[in-house]
Protein backbone atom coordinates (compact mmCIF):
# COMPACT_ATOMS: atom_id res chain seq x y z
CA UNK A 1 0.00 0.00 0.00
CA UNK A 2 2.86 2.37 0.80
CA UNK A 3 4.35 1.65 -2.63
CA UNK A 4 1.12 2.86 -4.18
CA UNK A 5 0.82 5.99 -2.02
CA UNK A 6 4.50 6.93 -2.08
CA UNK A 7 4.79 7.17 1.71
CA UNK A 8 8.44 6.91 2.82
CA UNK A 9 9.17 5.31 -0.56
CA UNK A 10 12.91 4.69 -0.24
CA UNK A 11 12.60 2.83 3.06
CA UNK A 12 9.62 0.81 1.82
CA UNK A 13 11.48 -0.25 -1.33
CA UNK A 14 14.52 -1.36 0.65
CA UNK A 15 12.40 -3.37 3.11
CA UNK A 16 10.40 -4.99 0.30
CA UNK A 17 13.57 -5.90 -1.59
CA UNK A 18 15.01 -7.60 1.49
CA UNK A 19 11.78 -9.56 1.97
CA UNK A 20 11.71 -10.52 -1.71
CA UNK A 21 15.10 -12.23 -1.66
CA UNK A 22 13.53 -15.52 -0.54
CA UNK A 23 11.24 -17.52 -2.87
CA UNK A 24 8.32 -17.34 -0.43
CA UNK A 25 8.84 -13.63 0.23
CA UNK A 26 8.91 -12.88 -3.51
CA UNK A 27 5.79 -14.95 -4.08
CA UNK A 28 3.84 -13.22 -1.32
CA UNK A 29 4.90 -9.77 -2.52
CA UNK A 30 3.88 -10.58 -6.09
CA UNK A 31 0.56 -11.97 -4.90
CA UNK A 32 -0.14 -8.71 -3.06
CA UNK A 33 0.46 -6.59 -6.17
CA UNK A 34 3.92 -5.38 -5.20
CA UNK A 35 5.45 -6.02 -8.64
CA UNK A 36 2.85 -3.89 -10.40
CA UNK A 37 3.37 -1.09 -7.87
CA UNK A 38 7.15 -1.26 -8.34
CA UNK A 39 6.68 -0.97 -12.11
CA UNK A 40 4.76 2.24 -11.53
CA UNK A 41 7.69 3.60 -9.53
CA UNK A 42 10.03 2.82 -12.45
CA UNK A 43 8.15 5.44 -14.47
CA UNK A 44 9.62 8.14 -12.21
CA UNK A 45 12.86 10.08 -12.59
CA UNK A 46 14.28 10.33 -9.06
CA UNK A 47 17.46 8.31 -9.37
CA UNK A 48 17.66 6.86 -5.86
CA UNK A 49 14.02 5.74 -5.91
CA UNK A 50 14.26 4.25 -9.41
CA UNK A 51 17.40 2.32 -8.49
CA UNK A 52 15.72 0.87 -5.39
CA UNK A 53 12.60 -0.02 -7.39
CA UNK A 54 14.72 -1.80 -9.99
CA UNK A 55 16.38 -3.87 -7.25
CA UNK A 56 12.94 -4.84 -5.98
CA UNK A 57 11.75 -5.84 -9.46
CA UNK A 58 14.88 -7.96 -9.92
CA UNK A 59 14.11 -9.85 -6.71
CA UNK A 60 10.49 -10.43 -7.71
CA UNK A 61 11.15 -11.77 -11.22
CA UNK A 62 13.72 -14.43 -10.32
CA UNK A 63 11.34 -17.14 -11.60
CA UNK A 64 9.76 -17.42 -15.08
CA UNK A 65 6.22 -16.62 -13.86
CA UNK A 66 7.51 -13.48 -12.19
CA UNK A 67 9.39 -12.47 -15.33
CA UNK A 68 6.30 -13.07 -17.46
CA UNK A 69 4.25 -10.93 -15.09
CA UNK A 70 6.84 -8.15 -15.48
CA UNK A 71 6.47 -8.41 -19.26
CA UNK A 72 2.68 -8.14 -18.90
CA UNK A 73 3.13 -4.90 -16.98
CA UNK A 74 5.19 -3.43 -19.82
CA UNK A 75 8.61 -4.42 -18.48
CA UNK A 76 10.43 -4.16 -21.81
CA UNK A 77 9.20 -0.64 -22.33
CA UNK A 78 10.15 0.35 -18.79
CA UNK A 79 13.70 -0.94 -19.20
CA UNK A 80 14.12 0.77 -22.55
CA UNK A 81 12.82 4.01 -21.05
CA UNK A 82 15.43 3.84 -18.29
CA UNK A 83 18.14 3.09 -20.84
CA UNK A 84 17.05 6.11 -22.88
CA UNK A 85 17.34 8.42 -19.89
CA UNK A 86 21.07 8.33 -20.54
CA UNK A 87 21.97 9.72 -17.13
CA UNK A 88 25.33 7.92 -17.21
CA UNK A 89 25.13 7.55 -13.45
CA UNK A 90 23.37 5.40 -10.90
CA UNK A 91 20.35 4.54 -13.07
CA UNK A 92 22.53 3.43 -15.98
CA UNK A 93 24.63 1.28 -13.65
CA UNK A 94 21.50 -0.20 -12.05
CA UNK A 95 20.06 -1.06 -15.48
CA UNK A 96 23.32 -2.75 -16.52
CA UNK A 97 23.27 -4.87 -13.36
CA UNK A 98 19.58 -5.66 -13.83
CA UNK A 99 20.11 -6.86 -17.40
CA UNK A 100 23.06 -9.04 -16.38
CA UNK A 101 21.24 -10.57 -13.41
CA UNK A 102 17.94 -11.24 -15.22
CA UNK A 103 19.35 -12.52 -18.52
CA UNK A 104 18.85 -16.17 -17.60
CA UNK A 105 15.23 -15.94 -16.47
CA UNK A 106 14.33 -13.63 -19.38
CA UNK A 107 15.78 -16.19 -21.77
CA UNK A 108 13.63 -18.93 -20.22
CA UNK A 109 10.44 -17.08 -21.13
CA UNK A 110 11.72 -16.20 -24.61
CA UNK A 111 11.64 -12.46 -23.98
CA UNK A 112 15.22 -11.26 -23.34
CA UNK A 113 15.71 -7.74 -21.97
CA UNK A 114 15.94 -5.28 -23.58
CA UNK A 115 13.88 -5.98 -26.67
CA UNK A 116 12.71 -3.98 -29.66
CA UNK A 117 9.39 -5.77 -29.24
CA UNK A 118 8.29 -3.33 -26.55
CA UNK A 119 4.54 -3.77 -26.87
CA UNK A 120 2.11 -1.74 -24.83
CA UNK A 121 1.38 -1.81 -21.12
CA UNK A 122 -1.62 -4.06 -20.53
CA UNK A 123 -4.56 -2.77 -18.57
CA UNK A 124 -5.39 -4.65 -15.38
CA UNK A 125 -8.48 -6.32 -16.84
CA UNK A 126 -6.53 -7.44 -19.90
CA UNK A 127 -4.17 -9.71 -18.00
CA UNK A 128 -5.73 -13.08 -18.76
CA UNK A 129 -4.53 -14.93 -15.68
CA UNK A 130 -2.14 -14.39 -12.82
CA UNK A 131 0.94 -16.64 -13.00
CA UNK A 132 0.97 -16.81 -9.21
CA UNK A 133 -1.99 -18.57 -7.60
CA UNK A 134 -2.96 -18.57 -3.90
CA UNK A 135 -5.43 -21.16 -2.64
CA UNK A 136 -7.08 -20.87 0.77
CA UNK A 137 -8.58 -23.92 2.44
CA UNK A 138 -10.06 -24.75 5.82
CA UNK A 139 -8.80 -27.73 7.78
CA UNK A 140 -11.15 -30.09 9.58
CA UNK A 141 -10.37 -28.34 12.89
CA UNK A 142 -11.22 -24.93 11.41
CA UNK A 143 -7.64 -23.71 10.92
CA UNK A 144 -6.87 -21.74 7.78
CA UNK A 145 -4.50 -23.27 5.21
CA UNK A 146 -2.93 -21.39 2.30
CA UNK A 147 -0.88 -22.84 -0.55
CA UNK A 148 1.03 -20.84 -3.16
CA UNK A 149 1.61 -22.32 -6.61
CA UNK A 150 2.77 -20.82 -9.88
CA UNK A 151 1.56 -21.68 -13.35
CA UNK A 152 4.00 -22.04 -16.23
CA UNK A 153 3.84 -19.05 -18.62
CA UNK A 154 3.91 -21.04 -21.86
CA UNK A 155 0.53 -22.66 -21.16
CA UNK A 156 -0.60 -26.15 -22.17
CA UNK A 157 -0.08 -26.99 -25.84
CA UNK A 158 -0.11 -30.80 -25.88
CA UNK A 159 -0.12 -33.84 -23.59
CA UNK A 160 3.53 -33.26 -22.65
CA UNK A 161 2.66 -29.83 -21.21
CA UNK A 162 -0.44 -30.96 -19.33
CA UNK A 163 1.21 -29.93 -16.05
CA UNK A 164 1.59 -26.28 -17.05
CA UNK A 165 -1.77 -25.17 -15.66
CA UNK A 166 -4.17 -25.80 -12.79
CA UNK A 167 -6.76 -28.53 -13.25
CA UNK A 168 -10.06 -28.24 -11.31
CA UNK A 169 -9.70 -31.79 -9.98
CA UNK A 170 -6.47 -30.77 -8.22
CA UNK A 171 -8.34 -28.05 -6.33
CA UNK A 172 -11.06 -30.50 -5.29
CA UNK A 173 -8.49 -33.05 -4.09
CA UNK A 174 -6.52 -30.38 -2.20
CA UNK A 175 -9.70 -29.22 -0.45
CA UNK A 176 -10.49 -32.82 0.56
CA UNK A 177 -6.96 -33.43 1.83
CA UNK A 178 -7.03 -30.36 4.06
CA UNK A 179 -10.48 -31.31 5.37
CA UNK A 180 -9.22 -34.76 6.40
CA UNK A 181 -5.57 -33.99 6.98
CA UNK A 182 -5.30 -36.24 10.05
CA UNK A 183 -5.39 -39.19 7.65
CA UNK A 184 -1.91 -38.17 6.47
CA UNK A 185 -0.40 -37.23 9.81
CA UNK A 186 3.18 -38.45 10.02
CA UNK A 187 3.04 -40.14 6.63
CA UNK A 188 5.21 -39.76 3.54
CA UNK A 189 3.23 -38.49 0.55
CA UNK A 190 4.35 -39.15 -3.04
CA UNK A 191 2.34 -37.40 -5.77
CA UNK A 192 2.52 -38.87 -9.29
CA UNK A 193 1.99 -36.45 -12.15
CA UNK A 194 2.03 -33.53 -9.73
CA UNK A 195 1.64 -30.78 -12.33
CA UNK A 196 1.59 -27.51 -10.39
CA UNK A 197 1.78 -29.45 -7.10
CA UNK A 198 -1.31 -28.10 -5.31
CA UNK A 199 -2.64 -31.46 -4.13
CA UNK A 200 0.67 -32.68 -2.77
CA UNK A 201 1.41 -29.39 -1.03
CA UNK A 202 -2.04 -29.40 0.57
CA UNK A 203 -0.95 -32.53 2.46
CA UNK A 204 2.18 -30.89 3.87
CA UNK A 205 0.56 -29.52 7.01
CA UNK A 206 0.47 -32.91 8.72
CA UNK A 207 2.58 -35.24 6.52
CA UNK A 208 6.18 -36.05 7.39
CA UNK A 209 7.48 -35.52 3.85
CA UNK A 210 6.16 -34.56 0.42
CA UNK A 211 7.68 -35.82 -2.84
CA UNK A 212 6.26 -34.22 -6.01
CA UNK A 213 7.02 -36.00 -9.29
CA UNK A 214 6.33 -35.42 -12.97
CA UNK A 215 7.63 -36.64 -16.33
CA UNK A 216 8.22 -33.15 -17.77
CA UNK A 217 11.56 -31.60 -16.67
CA UNK A 218 10.10 -28.08 -17.02
CA UNK A 219 7.30 -29.02 -14.64
CA UNK A 220 9.80 -30.48 -12.16
CA UNK A 221 11.80 -27.25 -12.24
CA UNK A 222 8.62 -25.29 -11.52
CA UNK A 223 7.74 -27.64 -8.66
CA UNK A 224 11.16 -27.05 -7.07
CA UNK A 225 10.50 -23.31 -7.10
CA UNK A 226 7.00 -23.82 -5.71
CA UNK A 227 8.31 -25.89 -2.79
CA UNK A 228 10.50 -22.96 -1.83
CA UNK A 229 7.55 -20.55 -1.84
CA UNK A 230 5.61 -22.39 0.84
CA UNK A 231 6.23 -22.58 4.56
CA UNK A 232 4.31 -24.99 6.75
CA UNK A 233 3.74 -25.09 10.47
CA UNK A 234 4.90 -28.68 10.69
CA UNK A 235 8.28 -30.11 9.79
CA UNK A 236 7.32 -31.61 6.44
CA UNK A 237 10.09 -31.65 3.86
CA UNK A 238 9.20 -30.96 0.25
CA UNK A 239 11.12 -32.03 -2.84
CA UNK A 240 10.49 -32.41 -6.58
CA UNK A 241 11.82 -35.16 -8.84
CA UNK A 242 11.54 -36.48 -12.38
CA UNK A 243 9.48 -39.68 -12.71
CA UNK A 244 7.88 -41.28 -15.75
CA UNK A 245 5.81 -44.20 -14.47
CA UNK A 246 5.55 -45.63 -17.99
CA UNK A 247 9.29 -46.27 -17.93
CA UNK A 248 10.09 -47.63 -14.48
CA UNK A 249 13.43 -49.09 -15.57
CA UNK A 250 14.69 -45.61 -16.41
CA UNK A 251 13.26 -44.31 -13.14
CA UNK A 252 15.15 -46.96 -11.18
CA UNK A 253 18.37 -46.06 -12.98
CA UNK A 254 17.89 -42.41 -12.09
CA UNK A 255 17.35 -43.37 -8.45
CA UNK A 256 20.69 -45.19 -8.17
Amino acid sequence: EKLRTGDDLAAVLEAATAAGRTPRGAALLRESGCLKAACSVLRGTQASVVVNALSLVEALIATPPGAMEFVEYGGHGLILRLMNLGDGGSIAEAVDNFLANTASVASKIGRPFPSLDVGRVLEEDEIASAPLLKYDFQAGNGDARSVLVQSIPEGQQCQFTVGYLMWPAAVVLARWLTSYEDLLRGRSVHELGAGLGLSGLAAAWTARSIVLTDFNPRVVENLEETCGMNAFEGSASCSAHFLDWTDMEAAQERAK
